[in-house]
């Protein structure tokens, strides 16, 4: 192992080019994109130095090894805008539904308890009606960021639509998912955020849970955490309800919402007939490849791998 390698390499810049040291037996290639430096390969002889041919071939390597990575990093950003909500940087709905139904099928293979959580920012339509959409998009990004902190790291966050998100928490019966939620509404009640007038923005959350102890279903665990969700809202907002097995026999999965909540969303969920709305819309498969097929002309190299119900808020 030789220090000085280190000290070659912490020597590199993006304008770097091959680097022969020490009398020609150390070669250092760096790794380029876009006048930006990723890394570099290190070739090191301790017998004789490097050779024309060995430095070509070297070179070749490394001009093949960034492009590779480049294409990576850009297929991994399209994975990244398809998968996260742009504004609150959380799992948007599609990418919930499918890890949710990976970890629906774990915990059922296991016989382990679990938990959805349906929560609904309380009269965020009169936070943009009164303070503007600005003013709203900063409650949502301070309620995902506060939700995102309370949680522990193998449970998923998640932005469902408009102000409502949905959370999964692993191995948690419907009790102590109680007091998880009732923190996580205590700690939202005491957030603020200015307005542009200088007014301070106030906010509360209203909570619905459902437990696998009323279905292992994952259409119904949802709808039925929404349920406990209308509970709360009808309740007086700014609680937790919880929805239990017994209230199975007077649920009825298959009624009409209780409101139309299209004028409660912000504009970028509208929709022509206030339909329900995916947060993948526009970023779809054929997008993803559309993309990926971007990269690799741009690389010229041949790829590696080939509706919730809520009262009306008054």
């Amino acid at each position: 192992k030789d220090e000085r390698i280190y000290t070659y390499l912490e020597e590199l810049n993006p304008k770097s080019g091959i680097t022969l040291r020490r009398d020609g037996k150390v070669g250092i290639f760096p790794l380029l994109s876009e006048q930006k430096l990723l890394g570099a390969v290190v070739a090191y002889n301790p017998f004789d130095k490097l050779n024309e041919n060995e430095i070509n071939y070297l070179d070749e390597i490394s001009k093949q090894a960034s492009i590779t990575i480049e294409r990576a990093n850009e297929y991994m950003k399209v994975l990244k805008d398809a998968t996260l909500d742009a504004l609150t940087g959380l799992n948007n709905r599609h990418q919930f539904a499918l890890r949710l139904r990976e970890e629906t099928a774990t915990a059922k293979r296991q016989n382990a308890p679990l938990c959805c959580i349906m929560t609904d920012i309380d009269f965020f339509k009169s936070v943009n009606d009164t303070y503007g959409h600005a003013v709203g998009d900063c409650v949502l990004k301070n309620v995902a960021k506060t939700i995102k902190k309370e949680l522990r790291e193998n449970d998923i966050p998640s932005r469902y639509g408009g102000e409502e998100f949905v959370i999964y928490l692993d191995d948690v019966d419907a009790e102590n998912a109680r007091v998880v939620a009732e923190r996580l509404r205590e700690t939202i009640a005491e957030l603020s955020v200015p307005s542009d007038d200088g007014r301070i923005v106030k906010f509360t959350i209203s909570i619905g849970i459902s437990s696998a102890a009323v279905s292992d279903n994952i259409d119904t665990l949802i709808k039925t955490a929404d349920e406990a969700l209308y509970r709360a809202k009808q309740n007086g907002r700014n609680r937790v309800e919880i929805f239990y097995p017994s209230d199975m026999k007077n649920f009825k999965p298959d009624e009409e919402p209780h409101k139309d909540e299209s004028a409660n969303r912000h504009p970028i969920f509208e929709k022509e007939e206030n339909t329900e709305v995916s947060l993948l819309d526009g970023i779809t498969g054929s997008h993803i490849a559309e993309q990926q097929t971007q990269i690799e002309e741009k690389t010229s190299i041949s790829p590696v791998v080939s509706s919730p119900r809520k009262p009306e808020d008054k």
